[in-house]
């Protein structure tokens, strides 16, 4: 098979083959009624499962659980292998983690990215802007502004 035919078949593979093999059905079994190459399926699980990892940010229950695991003395890769974060990741919170005070160790691991009104690209007034435009012009979606 071509590589342009195994890629096309890599994009166009049906999410029920993935949930099947979620499900325990074997790999060479799928491959051999959908016609469709083991290597490709093992090569888009992989990459369901990577964007999945990374979908799912740790909570602050999450991380506090990996400096104990830490402390207890599970190594470093294991603990960002299994939560799906990178090392650099992991040494950040735990430096975070290590320097707070006892009693701020749970806030030192909350998440410090601005979101919201806190955010640099948030524009306050936009808000009520789109608001009072959209009121004035009932015909305007967004998508056929954001067109104009």
């Amino acid at each position: 098979m071509s590589s342009k035919s195994t890629q096309t078949s890599f994009n166009k593979i049906d999410p029920e083959i993935v949930r099947k093999i979620e499900m325990g059905e074997s790999v060479p079994a799928i491959s051999r009624t959908s016609g469709i190459p083991r290597s490709t399926l093992y090569r888009k699980i992989s990459q369901v499962r990577n964007t999945i990892v990374k979908i799912a940010t740790p909570s602050v229950s999450d991380k506090s659980s990996m400096m104990e695991d830490l402390e207890r003395g599970e190594s470093v890769s294991s603990i960002c292998k299994r939560f799906g974060i990178s090392r650099p990741t992991f040494y950040k919170w735990y430096r975070r983690w290590k320097e707070a005070p006892r009693e701020a160790k749970q806030e030192a691991l909350k998440d410090h990215r601005p979101n919201g009104d806190g955010h640099w690209k948030s524009v306050p007034q936009a808000h009520d802007f789109i608001l009072e435009y959209l009121s004035g012009h009932p015909a305007a979606t967004l998508d056929s502004e954001a067109r104009r």
